[in-house]
């Protein structure tokens, strides 16, 4: 298929695995780290095409993605205005 499309001038390329893209010379020395405050454990993200200032300023330290659901209260209750009692009746019915 790669051959197919070269000969027609179709950009193509075969996509990397995982394993691949973080041995990578270009990527490993530019992954992106983050650590749960929580257990302590650390992920690595795969860097952006162009290195901002922004992560080379914090280290290329991201914060912690949020739980699923961790931050229900502040997004429904404080920033929608449901009450306490609302987002009490969404939570046991699984809907939050």
């Amino acid at each position: 298929m790669i051959d197919l499309c070269n000969k027609a001038t179709i950009a193509i390329s075969r996509v990397n695995t995982i394993e691949e893209v973080t041995e990578d010379p270009y990527v490993k020395g530019s992954m992106l780290t983050s650590v749960d405050p929580v257990t302590g454990t650390r992920i690595w993200v795969a860097p952006p095409p162009f290195m901002t200032s922004f992560l080379e300023e914090r280290g290329r330290q991201l914060s912690f993605p949020l739980r699923f659901g961790e931050n229900n209260d502040e997004m429904y209750g404080r920033i929608l205005g449901l009450s306490a009692e609302r987002l009490h009746e969404l939570k046991a019915k699984e809907v939050i």
